[in-house]
Protein backbone atom coordinates (compact mmCIF):
# COMPACT_ATOMS: atom_id res chain seq x y z
CA UNK A 1 0.00 0.00 0.00
CA UNK A 2 1.15 3.55 -0.39
CA UNK A 3 2.53 4.95 2.98
CA UNK A 4 -0.29 7.65 4.05
CA UNK A 5 2.78 10.70 3.87
CA UNK A 6 2.12 10.37 0.60
CA UNK A 7 -0.98 11.69 0.74
CA UNK A 8 -0.26 14.61 3.34
CA UNK A 9 0.47 17.40 0.88
CA UNK A 10 -3.18 16.17 -0.64
CA UNK A 11 -5.04 16.43 2.73
CA UNK A 12 -2.88 19.37 4.36
CA UNK A 13 -4.45 21.82 2.15
CA UNK A 14 -7.56 21.27 3.21
CA UNK A 15 -7.18 21.57 6.81
CA UNK A 16 -6.92 25.56 5.92
CA UNK A 17 -10.53 26.92 4.55
CA UNK A 18 -10.93 24.67 1.64
CA UNK A 19 -12.06 26.31 -1.86
CA UNK A 20 -13.36 24.28 -5.07
CA UNK A 21 -10.12 25.86 -7.38
CA UNK A 22 -7.91 24.36 -4.42
CA UNK A 23 -9.81 21.01 -4.95
CA UNK A 24 -9.56 21.08 -8.50
CA UNK A 25 -6.13 22.10 -8.81
CA UNK A 26 -5.52 18.42 -6.97
CA UNK A 27 -7.16 16.47 -8.93
CA UNK A 28 -5.23 18.32 -11.85
CA UNK A 29 -1.88 17.24 -10.49
CA UNK A 30 -2.52 13.76 -9.19
CA UNK A 31 -4.42 13.16 -12.85
CA UNK A 32 -1.04 14.42 -14.08
CA UNK A 33 1.27 12.55 -12.95
CA UNK A 34 4.56 10.84 -14.41
CA UNK A 35 3.97 7.11 -15.63
CA UNK A 36 6.11 5.94 -13.00
CA UNK A 37 3.44 6.83 -10.35
CA UNK A 38 0.37 6.22 -12.29
CA UNK A 39 0.37 3.97 -15.42
CA UNK A 40 -0.27 5.39 -18.69
CA UNK A 41 -1.49 4.35 -22.04
CA UNK A 42 1.51 3.90 -24.79
CA UNK A 43 1.31 5.08 -28.00
CA UNK A 44 3.12 1.72 -28.89
CA UNK A 45 1.40 -1.49 -29.75
CA UNK A 46 1.10 -3.60 -26.99
CA UNK A 47 1.01 -7.29 -26.22
CA UNK A 48 -1.63 -8.88 -24.51
CA UNK A 49 0.33 -10.29 -21.28
CA UNK A 50 2.12 -6.37 -21.05
CA UNK A 51 -1.66 -4.84 -20.91
CA UNK A 52 -2.35 -7.63 -18.37
CA UNK A 53 0.48 -6.34 -16.63
CA UNK A 54 -0.17 -2.57 -16.85
CA UNK A 55 -3.64 -3.69 -15.69
CA UNK A 56 -2.61 -5.11 -12.58
CA UNK A 57 -0.58 -1.97 -11.01
CA UNK A 58 -3.38 0.15 -12.90
CA UNK A 59 -5.82 -1.80 -10.93
CA UNK A 60 -3.82 -2.04 -7.38
CA UNK A 61 -2.92 1.98 -7.25
CA UNK A 62 -6.29 3.08 -7.58
CA UNK A 63 -6.87 0.84 -4.93
CA UNK A 64 -5.19 2.11 -2.99
CA UNK A 65 -6.58 5.44 -2.90
CA UNK A 66 -10.04 4.12 -2.20
CA UNK A 67 -8.30 2.10 0.70
CA UNK A 68 -6.81 6.16 1.94
CA UNK A 69 -9.59 7.50 1.50
CA UNK A 70 -12.17 5.37 3.27
CA UNK A 71 -9.85 4.92 6.11
CA UNK A 72 -9.43 7.89 6.50
CA UNK A 73 -13.01 9.26 6.27
CA UNK A 74 -13.78 6.19 8.68
CA UNK A 75 -11.67 7.47 11.47
CA UNK A 76 -12.75 11.17 11.07
CA UNK A 77 -16.78 9.69 11.61
CA UNK A 78 -15.85 7.22 14.31
CA UNK A 79 -12.94 8.85 15.73
CA UNK A 80 -14.53 12.80 15.31
CA UNK A 81 -11.56 15.30 15.52
CA UNK A 82 -13.26 18.24 13.60
CA UNK A 83 -16.51 18.17 15.13
CA UNK A 84 -19.50 15.93 16.00
CA UNK A 85 -20.48 13.66 13.21
CA UNK A 86 -24.15 13.42 12.51
CA UNK A 87 -26.28 10.80 11.15
CA UNK A 88 -25.54 12.39 6.95
CA UNK A 89 -21.54 11.70 7.79
CA UNK A 90 -22.16 8.23 7.99
CA UNK A 91 -24.58 8.12 4.84
CA UNK A 92 -22.11 10.04 2.88
CA UNK A 93 -19.53 7.20 3.80
CA UNK A 94 -21.43 4.49 3.12
CA UNK A 95 -22.21 6.62 -0.40
CA UNK A 96 -18.47 7.38 -1.17
CA UNK A 97 -17.33 3.86 -0.51
CA UNK A 98 -19.57 2.40 -2.45
CA UNK A 99 -18.92 4.62 -5.59
CA UNK A 100 -15.02 4.20 -5.24
CA UNK A 101 -15.15 0.48 -4.62
CA UNK A 102 -18.15 -0.10 -7.22
CA UNK A 103 -15.92 1.72 -9.58
CA UNK A 104 -12.26 -0.46 -8.72
CA UNK A 105 -14.57 -3.75 -8.82
CA UNK A 106 -15.74 -2.54 -12.01
CA UNK A 107 -12.37 -1.56 -13.12
CA UNK A 108 -11.26 -4.92 -12.02
CA UNK A 109 -13.69 -6.83 -13.82
CA UNK A 110 -13.64 -5.71 -17.38
CA UNK A 111 -9.46 -5.76 -16.88
CA UNK A 112 -10.10 -10.02 -15.86
CA UNK A 113 -7.68 -12.08 -18.28
CA UNK A 114 -8.96 -14.95 -19.47
CA UNK A 115 -7.14 -18.19 -19.95
CA UNK A 116 -7.52 -21.47 -22.15
CA UNK A 117 -7.59 -24.87 -20.44
CA UNK A 118 -3.90 -25.20 -21.02
CA UNK A 119 -3.15 -22.43 -19.16
CA UNK A 120 -2.51 -19.60 -22.24
CA UNK A 121 -3.73 -16.37 -22.07
CA UNK A 122 -6.97 -15.95 -24.91
CA UNK A 123 -7.72 -12.58 -23.85
CA UNK A 124 -6.28 -9.89 -22.28
CA UNK A 125 -9.44 -7.85 -21.06
CA UNK A 126 -10.16 -4.00 -21.65
CA UNK A 127 -6.88 -2.40 -21.26
CA UNK A 128 -7.34 0.44 -18.86
CA UNK A 129 -4.67 2.56 -20.00
CA UNK A 130 -6.19 3.54 -23.38
CA UNK A 131 -6.84 6.78 -23.79
CA UNK A 132 -10.37 7.94 -24.08
CA UNK A 133 -11.50 4.47 -22.77
CA UNK A 134 -13.58 3.21 -20.37
CA UNK A 135 -10.50 3.09 -17.75
CA UNK A 136 -9.50 6.92 -18.09
CA UNK A 137 -14.01 7.63 -17.24
CA UNK A 138 -13.47 5.01 -14.03
CA UNK A 139 -10.06 6.66 -12.95
CA UNK A 140 -11.51 10.16 -12.81
CA UNK A 141 -14.15 8.76 -10.71
CA UNK A 142 -11.94 7.18 -8.24
CA UNK A 143 -9.87 10.00 -8.13
CA UNK A 144 -12.73 12.84 -7.88
CA UNK A 145 -14.44 10.57 -4.65
CA UNK A 146 -11.46 10.04 -2.99
CA UNK A 147 -10.59 13.35 -2.77
CA UNK A 148 -14.14 14.51 -2.15
CA UNK A 149 -14.56 12.04 0.79
CA UNK A 150 -11.29 13.24 2.11
CA UNK A 151 -12.27 16.76 1.74
CA UNK A 152 -15.97 15.67 3.39
CA UNK A 153 -14.08 14.59 6.20
CA UNK A 154 -13.58 17.90 7.18
CA UNK A 155 -16.35 20.17 6.33
CA UNK A 156 -19.87 17.95 5.17
CA UNK A 157 -21.24 20.51 3.13
CA UNK A 158 -18.13 20.10 0.21
CA UNK A 159 -19.45 16.70 -0.13
CA UNK A 160 -21.94 18.76 -3.04
CA UNK A 161 -18.94 19.22 -4.61
CA UNK A 162 -19.15 15.56 -5.91
CA UNK A 163 -22.42 16.36 -7.91
CA UNK A 164 -19.81 18.07 -10.41
CA UNK A 165 -18.97 14.41 -11.68
CA UNK A 166 -22.59 13.60 -12.99
CA UNK A 167 -22.54 17.01 -14.35
CA UNK A 168 -19.42 16.36 -16.55
CA UNK A 169 -20.47 12.66 -17.81
CA UNK A 170 -23.91 13.77 -18.67
CA UNK A 171 -22.08 16.93 -20.30
CA UNK A 172 -19.81 13.83 -22.26
CA UNK A 173 -22.90 12.36 -23.09
CA UNK A 174 -24.66 14.91 -24.29
CA UNK A 175 -21.28 16.18 -26.88
CA UNK A 176 -20.78 12.60 -27.89
CA UNK A 177 -24.31 10.90 -28.53
CA UNK A 178 -27.84 12.88 -27.89
CA UNK A 179 -26.26 16.48 -29.62
CA UNK A 180 -24.44 14.88 -32.63
CA UNK A 181 -27.78 12.66 -32.95
CA UNK A 182 -30.63 15.32 -32.47
CA UNK A 183 -28.60 17.78 -34.75
CA UNK A 184 -27.66 15.49 -37.36
CA UNK A 185 -28.34 17.00 -40.46
CA UNK A 186 -31.30 14.95 -42.47
CA UNK A 187 -30.12 12.24 -45.22
CA UNK A 188 -28.81 14.38 -48.75
CA UNK A 189 -30.50 13.93 -51.64
CA UNK A 190 -28.08 13.45 -54.68
CA UNK A 191 -28.92 15.92 -58.06
CA UNK A 192 -30.53 12.82 -60.23
CA UNK A 193 -33.21 12.23 -57.39
CA UNK A 194 -33.56 16.09 -57.04
CA UNK A 195 -34.18 16.71 -60.00
CA UNK A 196 -36.76 13.36 -60.53
CA UNK A 197 -38.53 14.71 -57.79
CA UNK A 198 -39.21 18.21 -59.20
CA UNK A 199 -40.16 16.50 -62.45
CA UNK A 200 -42.86 14.67 -60.83
CA UNK A 201 -43.98 17.53 -58.54
CA UNK A 202 -44.58 19.40 -62.29
CA UNK A 203 -46.41 16.81 -63.92
CA UNK A 204 -48.89 16.28 -60.73
CA UNK A 205 -49.27 19.87 -61.16
CA UNK A 206 -50.29 19.91 -64.89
Amino acid sequence: LLHFSSFLPYVSVYLSPCSASTLFYTFAYIRNQPMSQIPKGKKLAKSSKQICEENVQTVSFYQNFVIVSSIFNFVAVVQPFVGLSYWLDYVLLGFFCCVGWGSLQFMRSISRPSYSGSGSLISSGVDLNMESGIGEHLKDIIIYTSIVQVVSSFKTVLALLWLLLPLRFFYLIWVNFISPWIFAPGPQLDENESTKKKRAKIKRIH
